[in-house]
């Protein structure tokens, strides 16, 4: 399996305006970590319960903090996961870090309109959005 790992600065990253609330159309799965990058929940649609892409995701959490730490490199804000068949995104946030599953159908689209967003983003939607359900939760 190749990996391309890219920290995004060109990502259109931009707070959304107001009364706009975070959206998790297009979203196959997200899964929430801590800041040590240890996941804690995950949530997956009908079209994608697999949660083989967590192990990927969290190895590129353990690397952005390894290079974060050894090279004293300044903290990354989001990076770009390319796997097969599914992209990922994964965004470090105040208190924790979480990474959504997206379709490649309009890849860069849904990941501008997330990086807008995301300062929206509740973890506990997934929970009341019905096309998700509890995959893993500890």
């Amino acid at each position: 399996m190749v990996v391309n790992i890219q920290n995004v600065p060109n990502l259109k990253h931009q707070t959304a305006s107001e009364g706009k609330s975070f959206s998790l159309d297009s979203v196959l799965g997200v899964t929430i970590f801590d800041l040590n990058g240890l996941p804690k929940e995950y949530y997956g649609t009908v079209e994608n319960d697999d949660t083989s892409w967590i192990q990927v995701v969290f190895q590129t959490l353990g690397l952005e903090l390894l290079f974060e730490s050894a090279f004293q490199l300044g903290h990354f804000q989001y990076s770009i996961i390319h796997d097969t068949p599914n992209p990922a995104i994964v965004f470090k946030l105040r208190t924790y870090c979480v990474a959504f599953l997206l379709s490649p159908v309009n890849f860069r689209d849904v990941a501008d309109r997330i990086a807008a967003q995301i300062n929206h983003f509740d973890p506990s939607l997934p929970i009341s959005d019905p096309r998700f359900s509890v995959v893993v939760k500890p």
